[in-house]
């Protein structure tokens, strides 16, 4: 019994962050199919909701060229590690020492991510006055909230 409650909890975890990464591609890539067309889209918000300097506007594109990059590769991580995960899923004889450490590395490059986009968030916040600041996080709550009622889901950032 304990067996099965492992591999479906397993299962799950697999499926909610399968889910999560497709939203996120989705989001990124929406639209003409690449990223250079989401960031084109959120200066654009950006600069009319916020209303930008040209200066404000070149430096959180340059902080987001970085973020975009070292998120990037952390997703690439996440991907290998979920697939190392499900070669140990998928062999007849399961290694609970070798599922349980792929977990623990998949859950440590998650909470990567998240200070990433925390650290992200903080760097674009303080290139903004203290009234966009306000507009800034309420368009990033309201993003929240898009995803949570198209996916379902909490957000992971």
């Amino acid at each position: 019994m304990k067996d099965k409650s492992l591999k479906l909890i397993l299962i799950l975890s697999l499926v909610l962050n399968f889910l999560f990464l497709t939203a996120l591609g989705y989001h990124f890539y929406r639209g003409n199919g690449h990223a250079h067309h989401e960031r084109g889209h959120k200066s654009r918000v950006l600069m009319n909701t916020l209303e930008l300097t040209p200066e404000q506007q070149k430096m959180i594109e340059e902080k987001d060229i970085a973020f975009r990059k070292a998120t990037g590769e952390l997703k690439e991580e996440i991907v290998k590690k979920r697939k190392q995960l499900i070669e140990h899923l998928r062999a007849d004889k399961q290694d609970r020492a070798a599922v349980n450490a792929v977990l623990t590395d998949v859950s440590e490059l998650q909470g990567r991510m998240q200070a990433l986009v925390v650290e992200h968030l903080l760097e674009e916040k303080a290139i903004l006055k203290k009234e966009q600041q306000s507009k800034f996080f309420d368009l990033f709550e309201k993003r929240l909230e898009r995803k949570m009622e198209r996916t379902g889901q909490a957000s992971s950032w």
